[in-house]
Parts: C-alpha cells; structure tokens; sequence
C-alpha cells in the first residue's frame, strides 16, 4: 500500500529540494572562486613580504663573502613573528639564518611551492658589483651579478586552509538555512493554496452524506484554478439537482398514473367478479367450469390491483 502524504508536504519537500540544489551549484560556485582568491590573496602576501625582504637586507662584504649584518637580522627577526618562517640560505643551499632551525624549507624555487604543510616563496639577493667585478656599494653605475643567495618567506597553510573553512561552514549554513526556510515557506503557501480545495472536500462528503445537492459550496477569493474547480462542481451540482428534480417529477406522474389507474380498474372488477358469480351459480357442467376459472382469475386481478394502489399511496 501507498504511503499517503499530503500535497501540501509534497509541495514544501519539492520547493525546498530545488532550492537545495539550486543553492548548492551556487555554493560550489561561489566557494570555488572564494577559495581561489583566498589562496592567491595567501600566495600574493607571500610575494609581497619576501619581496620587502629582498628590498631590506643589505649583505655585507667579507672575506670570502658576503655576511648579514645587524639591521638585516634585525629585519628578518621582525618579519619572521607570528606564524611566519624566514630563512636566508647561500647558493649552495647552506642555511645562513633561520627563524626556525627545525623546519626545512627546501631549496630556493621561483614562485609559491608547498613544501610539507608550508607554502614557501623564495627571492634572490644580490650584491651590486661594477663592470670589473669588483664589489662596492657607492658607485653611482651599478649591474646585479650572479645571486650570492636566497630569502624564503614560508607561512603554515593550515591558516588560508582554516579561511577556507570558515568560508565553507558560512556556505554550508546558507545552503541549508535556505533550504528550510524554503521548506517552511513551501509549507505556507501550499495550506493557503489548498485551504479552497479543502472547503470543497467538505461540501462534497456532505453533499455524499445528506444526498442533497443544494448544499452552498464556499466561494474560492482569488480567479484562479481552484476557483474553475469550485465553479465547475458548483455546475455540476446544479445538473444533478435539476436531473434529481426530473427524475422526482416522473416518478411522481408514474404514481399518480398507477393510482388513478388501479382506482379505476376497481369498479369494472367488481362488476365483472358479480356478473360472473351469478352466471357461476346458474351454470352446471363444464360451462360452470370455464365460469369459475374466469372468476378465479379476476380475483387474481382484482388483488393485483390493490396491491397497485397500495404501493401508489405508500410511495405517495
């Protein structure tokens, strides 16, 4: 057997489930492209501080080399709080300074790379030199040479991934925020909607009790659909009243024929039953015969239509 559901619920679980979906394609969408800007929002902070960096440190000549000095250490120190890692290494990838000593960054890679759980963004650092090679850091006409090493800026990715979150879980509660406001507002729509339909299944089951057809169905306010379906039950209510009056009528006329015909085949019985018992009495033989078959069956007769004229009155 069928479950029965009410229409009204059909039409509330039917709107919220279109509304579902129609809100998560616009989640994904929406979600896909905040994820995309957060990311490259992440990787554009990145660029911006290692970049800043690059700018800062000013190396410092030494034998054999080049060495940070104190304001540069003090600029890496600074730029490395929070949850950030900096890292200065050479060209032949041996760690110069870090803010973390544990925590490999890898080697210096062009652009934002993952390395682990961390997304890591290295830039040169150059030292200007003159045409002869020779280093010094006041002369007017200066070219950068071959780098002699590398800043990396690493940030966790847990912290753009915990922004994503946020804006997933406020996507998520949209989605199904929208969808149950959409349910309950399909519930109130549907019960007004059906509130006519539902004054019209109570005329038509007192219309099946009372068997009257004179019943006064309530009148739908708006011209719509359920209004046709009032009007047309009213019209139909109206042919059966109108057939039922017909019908009435003729069964009427047929009473009123059987009656007038039963009183009046009465009085001819009667004179028939005595004629034939006078000539029953007088006759002898098989002509007395024939006479009490013939009476016999005109009292079958005559009690036939009595009974006409009893069922005539009684239907009366």
């Amino acid at each position: 057997m069928r479950t029965r559901l009410p229409v009204k619920l059909k039409v509330a679980v039917l709107s919220s489930a279109l509304t579902f979906a129609i809100l998560c394609l616009f989640a994904i969408v929406v979600g896909t492209v905040a994820e995309n800007r957060i990311v490259a929002g992440f990787d554009d902070d990145l660029r911006a501080s290692v970049g800043e960096l690059q700018d800062k440190i000013r190396l410092e000549r030494v034998p054999g080399g080049y060495t940070l000095t104190e304001s540069d250490r003090a600029e890496l120190a600074g730029y490395a709080g929070g949850n950030a890692i900096v890292r200065v290494i050479d060209r032949n990838n041996h760690t110069k300074w870090t803010s973390d000593p544990n925590v490999s960054l890898g080697p210096p890679i062009s652009g934002v790379t993952d390395i682990g759980s961390l997304r890591v963004t290295s830039r040169e650092l150059v030292v200007p030199t003159d045409s002869t090679g020779e280093g010094t850091f006041d002369q007017p006409f200066q070219i950068p040479t071959t780098p002699v090493g590398y800043v990396q800026y690493a940030k966790p990715e847990h912290s753009v991934q915990q922004t994503i979150n946020r804006v997933r879980l406020f996507l998520a509660f949209g989605v199904f925020g929208g969808t149950l406001l959409a349910f309950l507002g399909g519930l109130v729509v549907a019960e007004r909607a059906m509130r006519p339909i539902a004054g019209l299944t109570r005329a038509a089951r007192e219309v099946a009790r009372t068997r009257d057809p004179d019943i006064t169905l309530p009148k739908p306010q708006a011209n719509d659909e359920v209004a046709d379906l009032a009007h047309t039950f009213e019209d139909m209510l109206r042919e059966l009243g109108a057939a039922r009056e017909e019908t009435e009528e003729t069964l009427a006329r047929q009473r009123k024929f059987v009656a007038d015909a039963s009183h009046e085949l009465r009085t001819p019985l009667t004179s028939i039953l005595a004629n034939l018992e006078l000539l029953e009495a007088e006759l002898a033989g098989e002509q007395r015969d024939m006479a009490d078959s013939a009476l016999r069956s005109s009292r079958r007769m005559r009690r036939l239509v009595g009974d006409l004229l009893l069922l005539a009155r009684a239907d009366a």
